[in-house]
C-alpha cells in the first residue's frame, strides 16, 4: 500500500513517523475489507425495511436554530449568508 498516495487523496501531511505508524494500521484494515470481498450474503434476507422498525426517542418536530449571523460568525470566509470551503475538485 502506499501510504504517501492515500495521504495525498484524503489532503494529508503526514511525518515519516506518522507514516511508518500508520502504514502498518491501514494494511491490516485493508486486509480486513478484503476478507469482506469473501462473504457471502445470498442467503440472507434483505433488510431493506429495517428503518420502519425503529423506535426514536423523540418526534422529529421542528424546533428553533441558529441565526444565519450567529452561525457564520466564527467562519474564516461567509458570503451572502453562505459558508464559503476551498475548492478541492478541479474542474
Amino acid at each position: 500500500m502506499d501510504i504517501d498516495y492515500v495521504a495525498r487523496l484524503a489532503h494529508l501531511a503526514l511525518s515519516a513517523d506518522e507514516k511508518a505508524r500508520l502504514g502498518p494500521q491501514m494494511a491490516h484494515i485493508l486486509d480486513w475489507v478484503r476478507q469482506m470481498d469473501e462473504v457471502t450474503a445470498a442467503d440472507v434476507p434483505a433488510a431493506s425495511s429495517a428503518a420502519m422498525h425503529l423506535q426514536f426517542g423523540r418526534p422529529d418536530e421542528p424546533a428553533p436554530s441558529l441565526a444565519t449571523e450567529d452561525a457564520l460568525g466564527n467562519a474564516p470566509d461567509g458570503k451572502a449568508g453562505l459558508f464559503r470551503v476551498p475548492l478541492i475538485i478541479e474542474r
